[in-house]
């Protein structure tokens, strides 16, 4: 029996808790399958995990979305971490749960983004503070009913004297389809 069939069944709600907070679940789906653990805790961990795909999907579409809607309008973007990271080194992009979508672009196409984001139905408190986080920080939040929200870069890092520019990783970015 795995470590896991010695698991107290009271415990089991935190490990699950933990788990899922660390992006862990699915790491824990063969060890899970190979114990007898409690039918209320295995039907919990069954709940969360479906629940974590389904968001996986939910997060895969909406970048498809945000990169066609870019594309049509002429604006590249790179898509950072998230599912493209999973799917690239993990078994199935859901293996490493992400609860945004972050996308790149170059700082010069930041208005014509703003606007296009705007028309598409995305809200963003932070235009208000735009001037400070161009200058202070490397992304700006928006958010849309029903959609993960979205990170928009305009450098791919800046934090503790170091800035790394978009153009960075966007001259070397290749086209990303997902499987």
């Amino acid at each position: 029996a795995s470590a896991l069939s010695r698991v107290a069944a009271s415990d089991w709600p935190g490990l699950l808790d933990a788990a899922a907070a660390h992006g862990a679940l699915a790491l824990l789906e063969s060890a899970v399958a190979a114990s007898t653990i409690p039918a209320d805790a295995l039907a919990d961990f069954q709940r969360r995990l479906l629940v974590q795909r389904m968001w996986t999907e939910q997060t895969v579409a909406s970048i498809e979305r945000l990169a066609a809607l870019f594309g049509a309008a002429g604006i590249p973007v790179l898509a950072l971490k998230g599912p493209v990271f999973a799917e690239r080194y993990h078994p199935t992009v859901s293996d490493r749960p992400s609860i945004d979508v972050d996308l790149l672009l170059r700082p010069d196409a930041l208005p014509a983004a703003l606007r296009l984001l705007r028309e598409a139905g995305y809200t963003s408190d932070a235009e208000i503070e735009a001037a400070y986080l161009l200058a202070h920080s490397h992304h700006l939040h928006f958010d849309r009913a029903g959609e993960p929200q979205l990170e928009l870069h305009f450098r791919a890092y800046h934090g503790f004297g170091v800035s790394m520019p978009a153009s960075a990783l966007m001259d070397r970015a290749e086209p990303y389809v997902f499987n």
